[in-house]
């Protein structure tokens, strides 16, 4: 199981730098140059100048951006800028979502905000990672280089990997989510406001008892990192590093530790804003009559949904609202949409949704006998720019529209399915960079 311990975190010191909002900035991989120059505008200390420093005339390699963050971090916390707790704590995070604006545009008015709660804890980046650390998707080999050369100057977790917690509910009085809630419940929070209108709320909980019973629980916990996460890569390394270096063992202090932004997989605030999964099919039968005629002879049940430009949408949501029998969306090169599933009840399944659905995509290529190699994995945001996916030597398209629940992406960190998640696997909102720090005193 993993580690989870609580950290004297180093925060900005508000008297100093004023609101909060002014000095975070989002998640790493969100940064482009455009948000880097407004981030740099914003405020002479924001976070942005630690996790992805502007390069300078003058530089000669990346070594010089990751050397001006280390300066910068250095003169912060000599200056007071940046303060460390006085004792550990584990942080609590609230974070409030307003009401589906696009929804409200379009006439529905029962959308509610939604709040989600998280735990940032410090992991002692364990040896074993592969049995105690489940990660969906791979980090870029890149991304990973640079988060390592940030790692190895300034000796500081600055960015929170974020992940979900698996936690056995098994005789406790709540859920891990209800006792987060519940630990905070009249405390003061230090509250900050995005520019996307997402709320903020961060309490240290540094009461020795609330630190027990937590550490306590943690301890029977399991990770699953939600998406690609060249941190926690980064942090591995280095870790071996030190050893291979030191010739001993990775201290179970602050130098052996890296910082988690996890989410109990109970919260009800959890949401995943996965794009579609599009299977781009090379296939003898390219027509949805012949394909209609080969999937109804194998036994599959087939139903006709249209071929208007609003048909990959409809296939898509008709597909999903069998929750007992998975469907797939499957479009075809004259532009038709069928929705296929197993006749009857011959095929049901206690499977994530998401998982019955891939399994139902393998039998149709092996029914068509198409090779792994014809077929292509991507994906969409919008069902109806499906056919953008398909050129002329593409016969057909399965979309796959995943389940939204918590146990289908526990399910996928042991499918290779998962390969093909990117950085919009998120869970609702990510919490901001530069809430707090844990740096490797």
């Amino acid at each position: 199981m993993a580690q989870l311990l609580p950290f004297c975190g180093w925060r900005f010191d508000l008297s100093q730098v004023g609101a909060l909002h002014e000095v975070t900035a989002p998640p790493t991989y969100d940064i482009d140059q455009d948000l880097q120059r407004v981030l740099y505008r914003r405020h002479p200390c924001n976070v942005v100048r630690l996790v992805r420093s502007r390069g300078e005339p003058g530089d000669t390699s990346s070594a010089d951006r990751v050397i001006r963050a280390d300066d910068f971090l250095t003169l912060w916390k000599k200056e007071g800028v940046l303060l460390r707790e006085h004792d550990d704590c584990f942080y609590v995070c609230e974070t409030i979502s307003p009401p589906d604006l696009s929804a409200v545009a379009k006439g529905i008015h029962d959308t509610e905000s939604a709040s989600r709660i998280t735990i940032i804890a410090c992991l002692a980046t364990p040896h074993n990672s592969l049995s105690t650390i489940r990660r969906v998707g791979t980090a870029c080999a890149k991304d990973v280089a640079t988060e390592l050369e940030l790692l190895r100057c300034c000796k500081a977790a600055l960015t929170p990997v974020s992940g979900l917690l698996s936690v056995n509910n098994a005789g406790q009085r709540q859920s891990l989510s209800a006792q987060l809630r519940g630990a905070v419940a009249g405390l003061t929070p230090i509250e900050m406001l995005d520019d996307l209108g997402i709320r903020h709320r961060i309490w240290p909980l540094a009461r020795p008892s609330i630190s027990s019973e937590l550490y306590t629980r943690l301890s029977h916990a399991e990770v699953i990192l939600t998406g690609p996460s060249a941190q926690f890569s980064a942090a591995l390394l280095f870790r071996d590093e030190y050893e291979s270096s030191t010739k001993t063992s990775f201290p179970n202090d602050a130098a052996g530790l890296h910082l988690m932004a996890l989410v109990p997989e109970d919260d009800p605030g959890i949401r995943f804003s996965y794009p579609v999964w599009v299977l781009s099919m090379i296939a003898t039968s390219t027509t949805s009559t012949e394909l209609l005629g080969t999937l109804q002879q194998a036994g599959f049940e087939c139903q006709q949904v249209g071929s208007e430009n609003f048909a990959a949408n409809d296939a898509v949501e008709l597909a999903a609202l069998n929750a007992c029998q998975p469907c797939l969306a499957l479009g075809t090169l004259d532009e038709a949409w069928l929705i296929v599933s197993h006749k009857g009840n011959a095929k049901l399944t206690s499977e994530p949704l998401l998982i019955a659905r891939r399994r139902l995509a393998d039998e149709i290529t092996q029914l068509l006998r198409i090779p792994k190699t014809d077929v292509r994995i991507s994906t969409i945001a919008d069902p109806s720019k499906a056919r953008q996916e398909r050129t002329t030597s593409l016969g057909a398209l399965i979309l796959i529209s995943p389940s939204s629940a918590a146990d289908d992406l526990l399910e996928l960190a042991d499918d290779e399915f998962a390969q093909v998640l990117s950085n919009q696997t998120e869970m609702m909102a990510p919490i901001p960079t530069g809430l707090v720090f844990s740096i490797l005193d």
